[in-house]
């Protein structure tokens, strides 16, 4: 290498390369591309971000580093805050790794929308306040008083711009309120969150939360905004910091007169201070430049002069020599970072960075040579068939005969078309052959598959921006070990060797194996096997070769189906049924259960409990009498259960076909009861209107003992057999069935299929059925499991499917239905829930949990250490949670007894409860507090260890077992569940304190040796009188525990229920029940908008916690892994089980578990396997990816760059088979690609490797470009991403070398084509589903419109009062506000900012959206609904939109009858009303000078789209023929996807001119249709498939018209056309009679094969002119049909030739096509040339017999053309030299950002050129009138 030489002969060489260099530059002409993304908001300050990713991190400690991070910046006024950033974060985060991950995640912006979002509430507060940030610094709060009724003047916010003023105002709301509730005749003052304040849901940080609906105070909140790199933010934290300490203080006192909260939120910097970045510059993306079809090329002459170069550019005046030196010291530094040492390898062996670092002046030369050698052997030349054959054989040698395959491969796949030639002169290594040969023996050649973590990786979710998502849980957890005092080696090593996690959607069904095999003793009541209908059905392989989603027929119980049921519950019981009328492959069990107990337990059993207190028999004397009913709904369920068991028995065929007979008849039984009940509930409550905000309960159906006896004598059951199930002496098959459903802890109502949990609401569900869903899925698994020898004949698939277990039974709160993973997860997961959104983990520091009194069992004669499990059982008072006690008590008693030394699953338990205060808002408030208190001494002296009993009483006369505790708190848990029963059956209330003392003292004396007994009684009563003090008051640890674990957060998300929380080694459980519920035996069957109450905690489910800590930990066991990795650092089990907890939560995300790429990695030759060992081979790699990838691949071009960064950045092991194609027959690539990337600017880890790779703004480079090929360039983003070309001169549509003007006659270069792309829009996607009044899923609603808004408190102004204080700051401060408002109040409510109609397809909807805080609320909402709960807010915080769920209660019959006029009237008015954007046409209409325009006739709505330069040029022709033509108000409509910026900035003028409105709409491609790649395709689509969905929701009817026509004619007879009922008309093609053209006879492919066929007597029509009634396109959801029929079609590849014809012309005989005259469209290609003169427009199609081009064609045949393109040529003109139009580059660190809160994107201009705002045009968005960036 030339680095090694000596320094005279460097410079010798170096100065001879110089000489030489114009001949070795100047032989290939080339030209470079630049592509940037920015955002549409203002640049995000870094250090704002590292404050969220701190919060995400660790929500605790992140106001920590807040506080810090102002004291430290205060302290240091002249640092950089950014690094004052980082040195604080360093204090807080450990390990280098996480802050390396950190830093990744700031420089690529991770959190930027985060940010974005709180300023935009700041925004809606300063609407406000006009004026304020002209006064103010950029950080100032907002004061929101309570809203008092009464005229209270504080009602109205107050705003202030220091710490001064913010403490004057919260001191003089805080004395007015306080006044104003002293009065005797005081008006309420809510209790709730302020008027005003928009509580930020899962993203709010609270520098004090206040006790919302808690304390009965009147709540106030200080909103403080600020930008954290502004020094202002710094003396306004200090304040409310300060305000905060005081605030808890005056609560700890009493002495707080009022509830304070304080939130902090980001705010923006004044325009003063503003930072230099305008913008963020964004990463995450990829570019392509792919080689143009040459059947799409299309390019703009006019761009071209005749010598084949662009036009030489005029002389635009004088130039800023500031701008030229920039320009120039920034081209310096792009080729300085341009110069690379190729990883050591070099080039042509040169290291080109090495001699710039120490050559700096030769900078320019060493990298225009270094182009030159990278591109003299590309080339365009085209491979014959015999050199294609081994590029993927050819690719892989060249790498792996590297020294650095992964770079040798990144180079080959990123310029894949100039890199074929060389790379087909590449000798195939044998070795490598022969390695790809045995590979694909055993998989498919070209095929990716990769696993991240042991967890399976889509390759589309491995973008820069989604793995930083996905491994946030790795680093947190990383960090959470470290602070556990793990060293770095061993918390990595802990991570890294986690297996799986279970499944979170499976439950073993199989029963104990004392019961045979059957479920709850029965027998199943269909079985494929022994079926008789299902003799002649297939073996098991013939599931081979069957069709995925059509379920077999093969004779094997490929399905286990388990059905939990009232007899009495109609709808589940008749779904029952139905089952039964199936044949399919399955096993299916019947398990009837009664839904509820007649009475709660309150019987005192004296031989169990004890004689019982006098205030227990008093109670007990008190309780009315009840005659006694042996025919409650419970007991007739028991019966029907037990006629049921019996009639089946065995399961032998015969008693099958009884039992089969029973359900029959039993269904149609109860299915006509339940309608009777029903009538006669209807006559009885006819005049009563109904109460939509509650729901009535659901009274099963009443059966009387005769006809449940007919049911069962008729189905084979005897006399004496019945009278003997009556009298109640047979139980045996009930018994076993609830036993068996309380084992596996099922609810009534729900099902398993296979283990998979189907609940109540999923089961009746009508949209889809769950059943068939489920077995589908199971299928494909089997298919796959019988390929790879899994699954045989022999093998039982029951066994099979549970091979890597199952949760041995089911909880809600533990064991998820997979339908909750769906749709209850929360909009945005932080990184600190480790786990996913339905399972949640606690992180408490293993000291605290230390200093608990615990109680501890393990199994007797045990050797082995045990896995410690830590159960911490958190509950107030509330008599919902007494039976804890016991449960946990029997379990651990249990736990004892066993002596099972080899049960894999033993651990080792501990118990530790804390009693947290009892909420304020019960009925009773001060006795639940004293009954609490008791209650909390009671545990503490009982609970106590004894040696702390030793040091506080030295008599000690005995110590307390493990085994007397445990019986104590179980008595404790029965007398308070018995004593608390019998009190509220007498209506005497609840325990008070002085009888939960007596059962304390009780359980002591009965549970407790004497000695021990007297001395814990004694104490007890010394803690209660208070002679020790505060013996009841929860202590420093038990608090610290209680904020760790959240729960008064999780207490606040259950309002008005009983919450308890139990805490198991970090995972939390958290159990609710309504107040004064009585806890069902197994659940209720009615349906609630709350989430359903906790079933029941029984001592299974807390072997399910402890299975779950066992078995979420090492490959065999946890106890094995965790004792090998930490042996050498501790032993304390407090850490262990702590450490464990962070290990399961890491674990439980990883639920995808995969270990087939592994085994393949491991089985594969090393020839073709590319292994990047980690970097520190010290530290074991957090991030491994193991797998099989293409390399010469579209995936591999994105995904090979990623891999490098994540081993150079994160010691990421890398561990990947190479499988390309041992043949081609043609290009495996047709693009170059880059993915861009942002690399962390600090090098905490690997420094050296990571600040080479650092650069400022991340950006798509292509350099020295030689290719005479047409490009089009693309961008690929993340599925919520709408992005488009913001800032472009050249047509980035058709790229070509020749249109880039003169080379450079020293390097060849014809320059440099920039681009900046912007996000224009995140996206919101969701789904709407309805149920009827029982809570049922129906469907998705029909014809729903749906309105996103900002939430009412931004949409509103705030409401005024009147002055009563006199202080004049208030009264001003009041003044201001008021007169904000009063100006407001003027207004009407505003516009949505974007609407839509509901895709009938999946109930889909998606609805354009930017960060921010918004609702998504029903646009025009039926009357008869209106009593839906209002929309929850949605926060837009992420680049990633979670789907958003609707569920949408339909009205009952009788209220769709009493408000279908209103509907229709409201519908109706809807459909009428102007509305906001027709009050705005005529603001853009300029001098027309070719025709006037009639105000008398309709507007004219017309659409088009077009594609690169050529296409805009002929559709501003198109417009101008319809402007010429037609005298009505024209409003164009341009789908904004594929527009140049060239074209979005003439267009504006272009309106003013020829008096037109128009506007830009979009729809982004939804994720479940079946997309298109390429790009010409893709436009098709966009023309027939979102007709329904692109338009505002009052357009009526629409014309389409190609962007290459010629209108001749007034349009407004299109408008006014009659469709006869049609949707939309279309033009037939000439294909008949005269009018035809007989040359191209030939290509009428509609006339002969499948079309003609298909079509029969029906026309071909023609696309590039329609009439759409969007009103009836809508009504009749053509829409979804067609989507429907597209998706159905497009899976084969070659159907949909010409998509925008082919799928409305194949539809016909679904969707009719009203014909249009033929002169309304007239082609060359396909009509005679004697009917032209009549055409009413003529279409440049595609000739095939010449293929002309578009410009030649129009010249030549329309006589006006060519005026018509002079004319608007000369118009373009014309507006460059007015208005100095300068798109000549694009001065990217120059574009400033203006942000209003009625815009959404920036403006740009060029420092070089003034450039005036275009004449307004109308919004971007495809809906209402929302105020976007080019209104």
């Amino acid at each position: 290498m030339i680095s090694v030489m000596g320094g005279s002969r460097v410079l010798y060489l170096v100065a001879a390369l110089l000489a030489a260099l114009p001949l070795l530059v100047s032989s290939k002409e080339n030209f470079n591309v630049e592509v940037e993304l920015i955002s549409p908001w203002p640049s995000v300050s870094p250090v704002a971000e590292l404050f969220e990713l701190m919060t995400d991190f660790d929500p605790h400690e992140a106001l920590s580093f807040l506080y810090d991070l102002t004291e430290a910046a205060q302290a240091a006024p002249a640092t950089s805050r950014i690094d004052i950033a980082f040195d604080t974060l360093q204090r807080f985060i450990k390990s280098p790794l996480t802050l390396t991950f950190l830093d990744m995640c700031a420089s690529n912006h991770l959190h930027s929308p985060k940010v974005e979002m709180f300023r935009t509430l700041e925004r809606d507060a300063l609407a406000h306040f006009p004026g304020l940030m002209h006064r103010c610094n950029s950080s100032w709060a907002i004061v929101h008083p309570p809203a008092c009724d009464g005229g209270v003047p504080s009602g109205m916010p107050i705003s202030a711009c220091d710490p001064v003023s913010l403490k004057e105002a919260v001191s003089r709301v805080d004395r007015t309120v306080s006044a104003h509730m002293d009065r005797a005749d005081s008006p309420w003052c809510t209790i709730d969150y302020p008027y005003g304040f928009t509580v930020v849901k899962h993203h709010e940080h609270f520098m004090r939360r206040p006790a919302v609906n808690q304390t009965g105070r009147p709540v106030g909140m200080v909103v403080v905004y600020g930008d954290l790199e502004d020094p202002s933010v710094d003396g306004m934290v200090s304040a409310v910091r300060a305000m905060v300490d005081e605030w808890d203080r005056a609560e700890g006192s009493m002495g707080m007169g009022m509830e304070w909260g304080a939130v902090f939120r980001h705010g923006e910097m004044t325009s003063s201070a503003r930072r230099p970045g305008r913008y963020d510059y964004l990463s995450g993306f990829g570019m392509e430049l792919a080689v143009k079809s040459s059947e799409y090329k299309a390019v703009d002459e006019k761009d071209v002069d005749q010598k084949g170069g662009m036009k030489a550019e005029d002389d635009k005046g004088d130039r800023d020599d500031t701008d030229d030196d920039e320009a120039v010291e920034d081209a310096l530094q792009r080729e300085k970072e341009s110069l690379t040492d190729n990883n050591g390898e070099g080039l042509e062996g040169l290291l080109f960075a090495t001699l710039g670092s120490r050559y700096p002046s030769l900078t320019p030369h060493l990298a225009a040579y270094q182009e030159s050698l990278d591109t003299e052997l590309d080339s365009d030349e085209l491979l014959k068939a015999w050199q294609l054959e081994k590029l993927g054989l050819q690719a892989v040698s060249k790498a792996m005969s590297s020294t650095n395959p992964l770079y040798t491969l990144i180079q080959i796949g990123q310029n894949f078309p100039a890199q074929a030639l060389r790379l087909s002169k590449v000798s195939v290594l044998p070795t490598v052959e022969k390695a790809l040969n045995r590979l694909h023996r055993r998989v498919y050649e070209r095929s990716t598959f990769l696993s991240l973590n042991g967890r399976w990786a889509r390759p589309s979710d491995l973008t820069t921006l989604q793995l930083l998502k996905d491994l946030g849980p790795v680093f947190l957890g990383l960090e959470l070990l470290q602070r556990l005092g793990l060293p770095s080696t061993a918390a990595v090593k802990l991570l890294s060797s986690s297996a799986r996690g279970m499944e979170a959607s499976r439950v073993d069904w199989r029963p104990r194996k004392d019961e045979g095999g059957s479920v709850g003793g029965m027998a199943a009541i269909f079985d494929v096997t022994s079926d008789e209908a299902t003799q002649d059905w297939y073996d098991l392989s013939a599931l081979l070769y069957m069709w995925p989603r059509n379920l077999a027929p093969v004779r094997a119980p490929l399905y286990q189906v388990v059905m939990v049921m009232d007899p009495l519950d109609g709808p589940v019981l008749s779904l029952a049924g139905k089952m039964l009328m199936r044949r399919l492959p399955m096993k299916l069990w019947f398990a009837f259960v009664p839904s509820t107990e007649e009475q709660p337990d309150a019987t005192w059993d004296e031989e169990l409990l004890g004689a019982p207190p006098a205030w227990v028999v008093a109670a007990r004397d008190a309780i009315p009498s009840v005659a006694p009913s042996s025919r409650s709904p419970a007991f007739i369920s028991r019966v029907i259960a037990e006629c049921y068991g019996q009639l089946l028995k065995k399961g032998k065929y015969k008693t099958q076909k009884n039992a089969r007979k029973f359900v029959s008849s039993l269904v149609s039984l109860v299915t006509s009861q339940e309608k009777k009940q029903k009538k006669a509930a209807a006559k009885d409550t006819k005049d009563t209107p109904p109460l939509h905000s509650q729901q009535a309960p659901t009274t099963p159906p009443t059966l009387t003992e005769s006809e449940i006896k007919k049911v069962f004598v008729s189905s084979g059951g005897d006399q004496p057999l019945w009278d003997t199930i009556w009298s109640g002496k047979v139980h045996q098959y009930s018994d076993g069935m609830a036993a068996y459903v309380a084992e596996k802890g099922l609810q009534s109502g729900t099902a398993m299929v296979n283990g998979r949990l189907v609940g109540r609401d999923r089961l009746l569900a009508t949209d889809s059925d769950p059943f068939i869903r489920y077995m589908q899925y199971d299928q494909e698994e089997f298919q796959r499991a019988l390929m790879t020898g899994w699954l045989d004949e022999d093998t039982d698939p029951a066994e099979a499917i549970l091979t890597d277990g199952g949760f041995p039974s089911a909880y809600p709160g533990i064991v998820p239905l997979p339908e909750d993973a769906e749709e209850n997860a929360p909009p945005e997961v932080a990184a600190s829930t480790i786990g996913p959104a339905t399972i949640s983990y606690a992180n408490v520091d293993a000291g605290l949990l230390r200093q608990l009194p615990w109680v501890e069992a393990e199994p007797e004669s045990t050797k082995d250490p045990l896995l410690p499990v830590l159960h911490t059982l958190i509950l107030p008072l509330p008599s919902s949670w007494w039976t804890l006690l016991d449960t946990f008590a029997d379990h651990l008693l249990d736990l004892q007894k066993r002596t099972d030394t080899k049960d894999p699953h033993a651990v080792k338990s501990r118990l530790a409860i804390v009693v947290a205060d009892s909420p304020d808002d019960l009925p009773a408030a001060a006795t639940a507090a004293a009954a609490t208190s008791v209650l909390r001494a009671c545990l503490q002296v009982a609970m106590r260890t004894d040696d702390a009993a030793t040091a506080m009483d030295e008599e000690n006369e005995a110590s307390v077992s493990a085994r007397e505790k445990l019986k104590f708190l179980r008595y404790l848990g029965m007398t308070g569940r018995t004593a608390g029963a019998i009190k509220r059956r007498a209506g005497m209330g609840e325990l008070s304190a002085g009888e939960v003392g007596d059962l304390c003292r009780m359980g002591m004396a009965k549970k407790i040796n004497p000695a021990a007994s007297k001395r814990l009684v004694g104490e007890f009563d010394k803690v209660v009188k208070g002679t020790k003090g505060g013996g009841g008051v929860v202590d420093g640890v038990e608090a610290e525990i209680l904020r760790s674990v959240d729960f008064d957060d999780v207490t606040r998300r259950h309002p008005g229920e009983d919450v308890a929380l139990v805490l198991t080694n970090g995972r939390k459980t958290v159990l609710h029940r309504p107040r004064d519920a009585v806890p069902p035996a197994v659940s209720s069957n009615t349906s609630s908008s709350l989430p359903a109450p906790s079933p029941p905690f029984l001592p299974c489910h807390v072997s399910l916690l402890e299975y779950l800590a066992h078995t979420r930990e090492g490959p065999q066991s946890s106890r094995e892994s965790i004792t090998a990795i930490l042996s050498n650092t501790t032993t304390d089990p407090y850490l262990i089980a702590s450490a464990s907890g962070i290990r399961a939560a890491y674990t439980a995300h990883n639920t995808d578990f995969w270990s087939v790429p592994e085994q393949v990695y491991e089985q594969t030759k090393g020839a073709i396997q590319l292994h990047l060992a980690p970097v520190d081979a010290e530290v074991p790699p957090p991030v491994r990816i193991v797998g099989v990838i293409d390399p010469l691949s579209s995936v591999a071009q994105g995904l090979l760059p990623i891999f490098e960064m994540l081993h150079i950045c994160l010691n990421a092991e890398v561990q990947v088979v190479l499988n390309p194609a041992t043949r081609y027959a043609e290009y495996p690539l047709k693009r170059y690609y880059r993915q861009v990337m942002a690399w962390p600017k600090r090098g905490f880890f690997n420094p050296t490797g990571v600040k080479e790779r650092a650069t400022d703004v991340p950006r798509a480079v292509f350099s020295g470009l030689t290719t005479q090929h047409t490009l089009t360039a693309a961008m690929h983003v993340l599925p919520s991403w709408l992005v488009r070309a913001y800032e472009a001169e050249k047509d980035l549509d058709n790229l070509r070398l020749v249109d880039l003007g003169a080379p450079n006659p020293s390097q060849g270069c014809r320059g440099t084509v920039r681009a900046v792309y912007m996000l224009n829009h995140l996206f919101l996607e969701g789904q709407i589903y309805e149920f009827n009044e029982r809570g049922q899923p129906l469907g998705s609603p029909a014809g729903v419109y749906l309105a996103l808004q900002k939430p009412p408190m931004a949409r509103f102004p705030l409401p005024t009062t009147t002055t009563t204080d006199t202080d004049a700051h208030n009264a001003s401060m009041s003044s201001q506000n008021r007169t904000a408002t009063d100006e407001q109040q003027q207004q009407q409510e505003p516009p949505p900012l974007h609407d839509t109609q509901v895709m009938r397809n999946l109930g889909y909807f998606q609805l354009k959206a930017n960060p921010g805080v918004f609702v998504v609320e029903i646009a025009y909402p039926d009357p008869a609904t209106d009593d839906n709960p209002p929309p929850a807010p949605v926060e837009i915080s992420s680049f990633f939109t979670q789907p958003h769920v609707i569920k949408l209660q339909k009205p009952s019959d009788a209220d769709a009858a009493k408000g279908g006029d209103k509907k229709k009237s409201g519908t109706s008015g809807q459909e009428d009303k102007p509305g906001f954007w027709k009050s705005l046409t005529g603001l853009f209409k300029g001098e027309n000078k070719t025709t006037d325009v009639s105000s008398s006739c309709p507007t004219v709505h017309i659409f088009s789209l077009a594609s690169g330069h050529l296409y805009e040029r002929l559709l501003r022709i198109m417009i101008k023929s319809v402007r010429q033509n037609t005298r009505c108000p024209l409003h164009f409509w341009f789908i904004d996807n594929f527009l140049s910026p060239k074209f979005r900035e003439l267009i504006s003028y272009m309106a003013a001119r020829y008096s037109f409105d128009y506007q830009f709409v979009t729809y982004k491609w939804p994720s479940w249709l079946n997309p298109q790649t390429e790009k010409q395709r893709l436009i098709w689509a966009y023309k027939i498939l979102f007709l329904d969905v692109l338009f505002p929701t009052w357009l009526n009817r629409v014309i389409y018209i190609d962007a290459d026509q010629i209108v001749r004619a007034d349009v407004r007879e299109l408008w006014d056309m009659d469709l006869k009922g049609k949707v939309y008309g279309y033009t037939p093609f000439c294909s008949e009679g005269p009018g035809s053209n007989a040359a191209t006879e030939g290509f009428r492919f509609w006339k002969q094969g499948y079309w003609k066929n298909h079509l029969g007597d029906l026309s071909y029509h023609i696309s590039a002119l329609y009439v759409v009634d969007l009103k009836e396109f809508r009504r009749q959801g053509a829409g979804d049909r067609l989507r429907s029929v597209y998706n159905q079609l497009s899976r084969d590849k070659n159907s949909l030739a010409n998509l925008d014809q082919d799928l409305p012309n194949y539809a016909q005989h679904d969707i009719p096509i009203f014909s249009l005259p033929q002169e309304w469209l007239w082609c060359e290609t396909w009509c005679a040339n004697e009917t032209m003169p009549m055409a009413k427009t003529i279409d440049l199609c595609n000739n095939p017999l010449t293929k002309e081009p578009k410009l030649h064609q129009a010249k030549r045949i329309v006589k006006e053309w060519t005026d018509y393109d002079e004319e608007i040529r000369a118009f373009e003109l014309e507006v460059e030299n007015m208005f100095s139009l300068d798109q000549s580059s694009v001065a990217n660190d120059t574009i400033s950002v203006t942000v209003n809160p009625a815009a959404e994107s920036p403006t740009g201009s060029s420092s070089r050129q003034s450039r005036p705002s275009p004449p307004p045009s109308p919004p971007s968005s495809g809906q209402h009138e929302p105020p976007h960036d080019e209104l």
